[in-house]
């Protein structure tokens, strides 16, 4: 007759491998990425429609696994114990719990748990289903242990907040993404870009309207076309009387075909088309969507008062996303940031606030929105800088290096450099 307790370490053996099993799940549903679960997503079977089901419900996933998992190692350890006493007598208990202990640690605990972190997506994937049915198999316990776990959470942490993935998260994986070598600098960069692509507007990269380079209306083609060789700029801006009233935009290649055709008599009311105008609070992906269906390269934008505040371009819209681009003529002497010495960098004062903070990997909200680096320093310092002056900030000192008139054109950046662990 075969001896009992033989079936006993039987028993303990089957326990120990569902053990390691829930522990596994455990592991591959937490440890399941965004690109994960898209990519279980598209499978498109059965199970991975179930295990969707499970990772969207994550209170009865994690109740069904802890409370089928205890209830294994319990039933575990009531059976080792059993085991030792009627083998080896009351004295070994002791040392068979501790030694049932480490074989759970080594085989039921850490061991799957390192497996399924490498295999997480066909793990989950296979596990989907008989979690599936524990979960409705042990239904009244799980519900009342979630019961209890939501009313202890609730008294001690409050309400629970919606989770969304915010653009801050996204960035930390980006982050994440280039320290592991996955994607280098500058594909973070365009990536942070991109995100902030909406949050920008048009005031914070136009070309201010002192800067604007722009001709009367009544002026002669053929005294129009020097000026437009000198600026080489391709879509000029045209006014009447006064040069915050921009009545049209003149296309150089227009103006080269009046050459050709011998009519440069002509006024440059005469080639000049209707401007596209635009408010300074439009964002700069509507301002992108505009150029598209426009097919215009240029648009006059308007302050809230209907003023002239400036001009943007389909290029500065660019800019934003690919960095500066410069054209035959543009010596690239001008970089919005350009490190002089190791430690601090110039920066153009003009460029946009968040592109600055996009820039140097800098995580921080002002309590208002700002368009621009001067916009901020001007907030920071509460008057108009001089030269010379030194603001400091949370993230490091400005030392203003260029004014003109009262805009800060120019500053020498020195970030705080971050304490390692």
């Amino acid at each position: 007759m075969e001896d009992p307790l033989s079936y006993q370490l039987i028993i303990i053996a089957v326990l120990l491998v569902f053990s390691a099993l829930f522990s596994a799940s455990e592991t591959a549903f937490t440890s399941l990425s965004i690109a994960n679960r898209k990519a279980i997503e598209e499978l498109k079977t059965r199970a991975s429609k179930r295990t969707i089901w499970l990772v969207r419900k994550p209170d009865l996933l994690l109740t069904t696994i802890l409370v089928g998992n205890n209830i294994v190692n319990i039933f575990a350890s009531s059976l080792a114990t059993t085991y030792v006493q009627a083998r080896f007598g009351n004295p070994y208990i002791t040392a068979g719990t501790l030694i049932l202990t480490v074989v759970i640690l080594i085989f039921g605990e850490i061991t799957p748990k390192q497996i399924a972190l490498r295999y997480n997506v066909g793990i989950a994937l296979a596990m989907s289903g008989p979690i599936r049915v524990i979960s409705v198999v042990l239904y009244p316990l799980i519900i009342s242990f979630r019961f209890v776990s939501k009313g202890i959470t609730r008294l001690v942490c409050g309400k629970a907040k919606s989770k969304q993935t915010s653009v801050e998260s996204i960035l930390q994986i980006v982050d994440v993404a280039e320290d592991e070598g996955v994607v280098d600098s500058y594909e973070q960069d365009l990536v942070q870009r991109v995100l902030h692509f909406s949050e920008d507007t048009v005031k914070a990269i136009m070309t201010h309207r002192t800067e604007v380079f722009s001709l009367p209306k009544d002026m002669l083609l053929k005294e129009a076309y020097p000026l437009i060789v000198d600026s080489k700029y391709s879509r000029v801006p045209v006014y009447d009387k006064d040069k915050e009233n921009i009545v049209g935009i003149l296309l150089v290649r227009h103006l080269m075909k009046a050459s050709v055709e011998g009519r440069l008599l002509k006024p440059v009311s005469s080639l000049m088309v209707k401007p596209l105008f635009v408010p300074e609070s439009l964002h700069v992906n509507d301002m992108f969507e505009e150029f598209r269906e426009t097919k215009l390269q240029i648009a006059i934008v308007l302050d809230e008062y209907g003023g002239l505040a400036g001009v943007v371009t389909m290029e500065d819209v660019v800019e934003q996303l690919f960095g500066e681009i410069y054209d035959e003529h543009e010596t690239g002497a001008a970089e919005r940031v350009e490190e002089t010495h190791e430690g601090t960098f110039t920066v153009q004062c003009d460029m946009s606030f968040q592109q600055f903070l996009d820039q140097f990997n800098i995580r921080y909200t002002p309590e208002e929105k700002l368009n621009t680096l001067a916009a901020f320093l001007l907030e920071e310092y509460g008057s108009i800088p001089k030269e010379g002056d030194v603001i400091q900030t949370a993230f490091g000192v400005f030392k203003i290096t260029l004014m003109k008139a009262m805009r800060v054109e120019e500053a020498e950046f020195s970030p705080v450099e971050e304490e390692e662990d």
